[in-house]
């Protein structure tokens, strides 16, 4: 029952370690302190009170990396530094967004160096096609081949979620 209640909430773990821009170096302690929290608290769980086990586990993690952050004297984001569920959104609609996030990451990896490029300069840099097309020095038809090209594999992927 443990491995399947950690592989239930691993993904969030790292959300929520990754929201609160944990180091690189802190990360396998900071899970490691979660895991423990999470094998604690779920005997404590009751059904009975409506919440979903899912969204009580994510809220005893978020607590818990909370506590870490506070506890190496930093200081929690402002716009993270809230208790009440109601007003910091739902964990299950959290994780869903960085799952889709972590998705199309994965996806945008798959594409071509001029393809990630191209919807870089497009939709991060607010560049046009044709001042893509000058920054790459290439052809204005080209870039639009690369935009339309890589597109259409992102779709392709996020529609098949398989990486």
């Amino acid at each position: 029952m443990n491995k399947e209640l950690i592989d239930m909430v691993h993904k969030g773990i790292y959300y929520f370690i990754n929201r609160y821009s944990i180091s690189l170096q802190d990360q396998q302690d900071v899970y490691n302190n979660c895991v423990v929290k999470i094998l604690e608290s779920y005997p404590q769980f009751d059904a009975q009170r409506g919440v979903k086990l899912n969204i009580y586990l994510m809220a005893k993690i978020r607590g818990e990396v909370k506590k870490w952050v506070r506890q190496k004297g930093k200081e929690v984001p402002s716009e993270l530094n809230v208790d009440n569920e109601s007003t910091w959104g739902n964990p299950e609609e959290e994780l869903d967004n960085y799952l889709d996030s972590k998705l199309l990451q994965k996806g945008i990896s798959s594409l071509s160096l001029r393809q990630r490029q191209v919807l870089k300069m497009k939709y991060f840099d607010h560049m046009t096609f044709k001042e893509i097309a000058e920054h790459l020095s290439v052809n204005y038809q080209t870039v639009i081949k690369y935009h339309n090209r890589g597109v259409k594999m992102l779709r392709k992927k996020l529609d098949e979620k398989v990486w």
